[in-house]
């Protein structure tokens, strides 16, 4: 298993020099790598995404999607919000999870708390778009940001990622608090 880590780390390595964006988080027993690239007015706003979870436990989440982002309209300074899709790919001994899922995020940057933010991002893949063992798959991470120089903030939060299985319960992939940061380009 560290060998396919190894292996998709280079991979996604491979690739930095066109992120916009690098998200990497550290939880208890859980660690999570995200590039990020804002196609800005290419494609109206849409950022791409791409990156892994893994725990100590040796699941391996795999994940890439898309997300429109843009003001939400709401009279709320600092309120932005995105609506995508993301699959994940999911392998836990001995069970395997491939899932389409949709769901979007919400980033609050308060006026009245200069470089400070908070978020929610959440997808949800019901039993039609999620394949092999499982039945459905959720995932959702919220935190709380401070951004320490122009480009490059740190913040804490809280992920929770499970699939419903096929006719024998819940597999939790994560539920961990984790620290991170994210480095913009």
């Amino acid at each position: 298993m560290i060998r396919y880590l190894c292996g998709a780390m280079l991979a996604l390595a491979s690739t930095v020099l066109q992120a916009q964006a690098i998200d990497f988080n550290l939880g208890d027993k859980s660690m999570e790598f995200r590039y990020i690239v804002d196609s800005g007015s290419r494609l109206g706003g849409t950022e791409l995404d791409a990156g892994m979870l893994y725990t100590s436990d040796n699941d391996l989440l795999a994940m890439a999607g898309m997300l429109v982002m843009g003001d939400t309209g709401s009279g709320t300074p600092g309120l932005h919000a995105g609506i995508g899709f993301k699959m994940f790919g999911i392998t836990s001994t001995p069970r395997d999870v491939a899932a389409l899922a949709v769901g979007g995020q919400l980033h609050l940057a308060p006026v009245s708390l200069p470089r400070s933010g908070f978020f929610i991002r959440g997808y949800y893949a019901p039993d039609i778009v999620t394949f092999l063992d499982a039945d459905s798959m959720r995932y959702l991470a919220i935190g709380a940001e401070y951004e320490i120089v122009a480009k490059g903030s740190v913040y804490v939060g809280y992920r929770n990622t499970e699939a419903s299985l096929s006719g024998t319960g819940r597999m939790k992939i994560n539920d961990d608090i984790h620290v991170g940061m994210t480095m913009r380009f």
